[in-house]
């Protein structure tokens, strides 16, 4: 892959579920950088992922679910899920996050988005 410097106005919003915007920042490499807009009451469905997701919590507020254990989650606070544990979210305030995948997640793959719960 050769370097790259995205500009804001690229690519398009995505809707993987009812009240949540997303978009591709950086993907490639087996990595991906992806920008989620969250309305309030917004939930992703306890999952997990053959690979492990880090990010960053841009703003907002929520409730987390790591493997059983409710966490809250508010803007400037960083996770890190390990692949194959599962995971949820909730938000109460609008909120946006920026997640990472990595490897072994190959690219150009769409990252899987949870149906809502």
């Amino acid at each position: 892959m050769e370097p790259r410097i995205r500009r804001e106005a690229a690519p398009a919003w995505a809707s993987p579920a009812p009240g949540v915007r997303v978009r591709p920042l950086v993907d490639g490499d087996g990595t991906s950088l992806m920008l989620y807009q969250i309305a309030p009451g917004s939930r992703f469905a306890l999952h997990a992922h053959p690979f492990p997701e880090l990010g960053l919590i841009l703003s907002g507020a929520g409730i987390v679910l790591v493997d059983g254990d409710e966490r809250s989650a508010v803007a400037g606070d960083s996770y890190y899920f390990p692949a194959t544990v599962r995971h949820g979210s909730s938000f109460r305030r609008t909120a946006s996050r920026s997640s990472c995948w990595t490897s072994p997640r190959p690219s150009g793959t769409a990252p899987v988005f949870p149906s809502r719960r």
